[in-house]
């Protein structure tokens, strides 16, 4: 659970959310836009749909509280 758990917290908070728009920019102003449209609007609404949806299922816990529940009060 800790290596998924750190891997996802990796992939969100690491380089790729900033270098991906970024060279999405310097290729132009077409390819920038279908980031935008693509990598915010729809991967955004799928991890927020999914945190919501966790966080109801789990009594609207925060995922704060979800975390130190499934990975110990050390997370």
């Amino acid at each position: 659970k800790k290596v998924l758990f750190g891997h996802h917290f990796a992939a969100i908070a690491g380089a790729g959310p900033l270098v991906g728009p970024v060279l999405a920019a310097q290729m132009g102003y077409l390819p920038g836009m279908i980031w935008l449209l693509a990598g915010v609007v729809l991967a955004g609404a799928v991890q927020d749909f999914m945190v919501l949806f966790v966080s109801t299922r789990r009594d609207g816990r925060s995922l704060g509280e979800l975390v130190k529940e499934e990975m110990g009060p050390t997370a």
